[in-house]
């Protein structure tokens, strides 16, 4: 439990720093950055794909929660030995290799050397699918929804993991394979009760901001507005998702996969409602804020002179 606990703040942590770091996305294909991290950021030419993987020299140095790198199961530290059957031995080979190609869903394979606890080494052949950029970037809004699922419930985060494979399906695959997922009506009830639980912890975070609204600078106030609304998002993604499976599936679990939905559905609508006050909130302080300006102008101008 220690573990999983251990491992859910590095993934929140990551998740912060992701948050943060804007130029982040353009540079993830397989971590152009290190000593050269400001360069390229903004090259026209930068990746449209993602492994999720940060990589300095040929050893992973951290994974981006959500992404394919993390659904492959892959650790800090683990190194490249192979990337689809090649051999690396160098930071430029792994550029080389995985620069080769940029197509969406493309699969890449690499052959990994773990460092076991007991300092003896292990090798394995591990798949990951190529993640769209922009794509990345709704896993990763996702994975904080299920991370604070995860703590509510101390799910492990073999389980979680698991979640993501799901949501996997949602962003990379056809609806044709969609529709092949199946739900038993007991993971139904299951995933009902932890999109409430969700629903609950996000609007009462909702409602301690409006609470603390006057304590916050506006930069602070409105990064704290924009999780919200990557919070919508990822709410949007998982309707959109039971959606496309009650169209497909059978008759018998169409009720109970309907609840579900509208369980996400009144989430959205709350938060619209939540965001809506906030911006109101934000938008008096900013009007406030003028006006004093505006006033210490003009009284400054009377005091001239």
């Amino acid at each position: 439990m220690l573990r999983a606990a251990a491992a859910m703040k590095e993934a929140e942590e990551a998740a912060e720093r992701m948050e943060e770091d804007s130029d982040m996305f353009s540079s993830m294909e397989f971590a152009l950055f290190g000593d050269d991290r400001s360069e390229g950021s903004f090259e026209p030419n930068m990746p449209k794909t993602t492994l999720g993987m940060v990589v300095t020299d040929t050893e992973i140095e951290s994974i981006i929660p959500g992404g394919p790198a993390f659904l492959a199961r892959l650790q800090s530290s683990d190194k490249i030995v192979e990337i689809n059957h090649q051999s690396v031995h160098s930071y430029n080979d792994v550029q080389r290799h995985l620069c080769s190609s940029d197509v969406p869903g493309e699969k890449v394979k690499l052959l990994i050397e773990r460092r076991n606890h007991d300092h003896s080494a292990s090798s394995f052949e591990a798949e990951l699918v190529r993640f769209p950029v922009a794509k990345m970037r709704r896993v990763s809004k996702i994975f904080r929804i299920l991370t604070i699922i995860a703590d509510k419930e101390k799910t492990n985060m073999e389980d979680l993991t698991e979640v993501m494979r799901g949501v996997e399906e949602i962003l990379l695959r056809d609806y044709s394979i969609i529709a092949q997922f199946h739900l038993t009506r007991q993971n139904i009830r299951s995933l009902k009760e932890k999109i409430s639980i969700a629903r609950k912890c996000l609007l009462e975070e909702t409602d301690c901001n409006l609470k603390e609204l006057s304590s916050f600078n506006l930069r602070d106030t409105n990064t704290r507005l924009e999780r919200i609304e990557a919070d919508e998002e990822a709410l949007d993604e998982i309707s959109l998702y039971f959606t496309s499976i009650m169209a497909k599936n059978n008759m018998s679990q169409r009720e109970e996969l309907s609840n579900l939905l509208d369980v996400a559905t009144q989430a959205h609508h709350m938060f619209d409602l939540k965001t809506m006050i906030l911006r109101d909130e934000i938008k008096k302080i900013e009007t406030t804020r003028q006006i004093e300006q505006e006033q210490e102008k003009n009284q400054n101008c009377l005091l001239l002179p």
